[in-house]
């Protein structure tokens, strides 16, 4: 059995019919029940399953009703003319005819469709295929040879290839030309000067100031990266050599900060750096010891 149909009609003319208006209202919801289980199993309104017709004892059983019921009532749909007993199983009357086409028949073009624009955008995005262009143009050329083309037995098929091949090969140049600008602008573009490591400086900072560089990396290459400007030219060692700690260096010797025994922080190294050759002044000089 193919897949279901997602939905069936009901036409609005069911109110006005005679026939079904004159049976019990049970009755003309068990007519719509059949249609709608018609429409399961698309099969032009026969009612059927995978293995065979469907007995009154399995639609009972799908529609959930007592067999007893059900009998009765599709007796009383058949006598109007609404539900035939034939030799395969019920059908619902006139269901193809109102329902159009099976379901799996209109699946089947849809698909059909689809693959078919899924082909033809495939080929879109290939473009044309360019050792065939050639292969035609080689052909083309051949044939055209001085001395042997004549305009007057020139066919309306030579004519056209040849207008495909010329139109063919001008989208091939426009192709070769935008790679060669892309080509010029990329050689053309400067190249980007190497990052500089601040690595080395940001660990003299840590190292300096008593900061864990893993926890405040964020900041001293930060303050790395503002340093490396300044005047003499920030190294490690220079960081080392005068912000230590040492009593001889300048940090302990010269700032007043520093001779407090506080320890310097990547601001106030940026702050100080370069004045270790010039003397602090006498107000400075204060022993905290």
């Amino acid at each position: 059995m193919s897949s279901p149909m997602p939905w069936v009609k009901l036409y609005i003319e069911m109110l006005d019919d005679e026939r079904l208006m004159r049976l019990s209202e049970g009755c003309r919801m068990r007519f719509v029940e059949l249609v709608l289980l018609a429409g399961i199993c698309d099969a032009d309104g026969l009612l059927t399953r995978s293995t065979g017709p469907m007995s009154l004892y399995d639609i009972a059983r799908r529609l959930r009703l007592r067999i007893d019921r059900l009998e009765k009532q599709m007796a009383s749909l058949v006598s109007i003319g609404f539900i035939d007993n034939t030799a395969i199983g019920y059908r619902v009357v006139g269901f193809s005819d109102r329902q159009g086409r099976p379901h799996s028949e209109q699946r089947a073009d849809w698909n059909k469709r689809q693959a078919t624009a899924r082909a033809r955008k495939l080929d879109d995005k290939r473009g044309p295929d360019w050792r065939q262009v050639d292969d035609k143009s080689t052909q083309l050329v051949t044939s055209l040879s001085p001395g042997k083309h004549n305009l007057s037995q020139e066919t309306p098929e030579n004519t056209e290839e040849t207008q495909n091949v010329t139109r063919e090969s001008r989208v091939q140049s426009r192709v070769e030309e935008s790679k060669r600008r892309e080509d010029t602008t990329r050689a053309q573009k400067p190249a980007r000067a190497p990052s500089k490591d601040y690595y080395p400086l940001a660990e003299a900072l840590a190292h300096v100031c008593h900061m864990d560089l893993e926890s405040n990396k964020g900041r001293l290459f930060r303050e790395a990266k503002l340093l490396s400007t300044a005047d003499p030219t920030p190294t490690p060692d220079l960081l080392r050599q005068h912000y230590n700690g040492d009593q001889a260096s300048y940090w302990r010797r010269a700032d007043w900060r520093g001779r407090a025994g506080q320890d310097p922080s990547p601001s106030t190294i940026r702050e100080t750096w370069g004045k270790w050759g010039t003397p602090p002044p006498a107000e400075n000089f204060i022993d905290y010891n």
